[in-house]
């Protein structure tokens, strides 16, 4: 199994950096999902959209506990190499992490067609039914049972006595830290998840 996670900051770092047409897109975002004020919002959800941020950093570990990471400002070289890497353990490899089905992946994909990137078949969930995604194990469905709530890594983490992979920083600090220039600081942050995220996963 491959346990991945993502890390996603801003294209543009402020809302007053966005080109005309990047502004005037998140204008109406906001005003349709009644976000308020939309430079307000940017600094808040900006990083979950996959039209304004891009991802950063790629981190993976594998049954033997390697871990790899695909980092840099160089979006399309990062996505690029984790699809090669994908390819390359074959289509029938199994995928895990924790909310990868409503977040990580879905960024992914939208992320890889902006860029033309060749989407691996294992990665690819448009238009697959449930039976069809056996092979991607995520943690937050795991412990949904079928119910509506689920839980975050951290809790998960907390109930089954795992250190957190946030004691440093959390998702909300990786746009300050990445535009400071401190990438391996982000790559520490997102190498942590997929520890952790493997370690929960040994539990369910």
């Amino acid at each position: 199994m491959i346990v991945f996670d993502i890390e996603t900051c801003p294209i543009y770092q402020e809302y007053g950096d966005l080109p005309e047409r990047y502004r005037l897109s998140w204008d109406y975002h906001c005003e349709r999902r009644d976000l308020g004020d939309p430079a307000e919002a940017y600094e808040r959800w900006a990083g979950l959209d996959a039209i304004m941020s891009k991802v950063v950093c790629i981190s993976t570990i594998d049954d033997n506990d390697e871990v790899r990471s695909f980092y840099g400002n160089d979006e399309r070289r990062v996505l690029a190499r984790f699809s090669h890497f994908l390819m390359s353990q074959g289509s029938g490899v199994q995928l895990g992490g924790h909310y990868i089905l409503g977040f990580d992946i879905p960024f992914l994909l939208r992320r890889m067609l902006i860029h033309g990137i060749h989407i691996p078949t294992s990665l690819d969930i448009r238009d697959r039914k449930p039976w069809e995604l056996k092979h991607i194990v995520d943690s937050y469905e795991l412990w949904r049972m079928n119910t509506r709530s689920s839980a975050s890594l951290v809790s998960l983490c907390v109930a089954f006595g795992i250190p957190s992979p946030k004691d440093d920083i959390s998702g909300a600090d990786v746009k300050r830290v990445w535009y400071s220039g401190d990438h391996e600081r982000v790559v520490r942050y997102c190498e942590a998840d997929v520890i952790a995220t493997k370690k929960v996963i040994e539990h369910l």
